[in-house]
Formats: C-alpha cells, sequence, structure tokens
C-alpha cells in the first residue's frame, strides 16, 4: 500500500479506517482483491473475539473465511475457541 494513491486497494472514503494516526494500519478482510473491512481482536476465558466492521455487505464466502482464520489465530495463540462478529 506504498502507492501514491491506494484506491485500486481500499475506497477513498475507508482510508482513514484502514490507515489510521501516527501510521497505524489496521487488520483488514479482503473480498475478491481489495479491501472490504478491518478487523479487531481480543482473547477472554479462552475464546478469540473477533469484531468486522465491514465497507460493505460481505459474501457468505468471505464471512465462512473469516471464520475460518479466526479460529486459525486462535489455535496459534493457544485459545480454545473462536467466535467472529460481523457488525
Amino acid at each position: 500500500m506504498g502507492h501514491s494513491s491506494r484506491d485500486h486497494i481500499v475506497d477513498a472514503a475507508n482510508h482513514s479506517k484502514v490507515s489510521r494516526t501516527a501510521g497505524w494500519i489496521s487488520a483488514v478482510v479482503l473480498m475478491d482483491g481489495p479491501v472490504a473491512g478491518t478487523w479487531t481482536h481480543q482473547a477472554a476465558k479462552g475464546t478469540l473475539l473477533v469484531t468486522v466492521e465491514p465497507f460493505q455487505r460481505l459474501t457468505a464466502k468471505t464471512v465462512a473465511e473469516v471464520r475460518l482464520r479466526a479460529e486459525a489465530v486462535a489455535e496459534t495463540l493457544g485459545l480454545a475457541r473462536a467466535e467472529a462478529k460481523i457488525a
């Protein structure tokens, strides 16, 4: 995302949600290439809680992939399970 224009990967309206203050880059959800939303996570009581803030309606395939990736991250972190919430 070092291009002078990032419009090919994230809509201009969502730039500030992805590339935030002081160089902070949000974790993103990709859907067929471009950024379709951001996600955050936290661990609580052996569960990885993933919250996705979509920029558009996510396809069923993308939602299923988010859930699979959340489970993989939970396993990597040694957590028993994962929950994915699409806001």
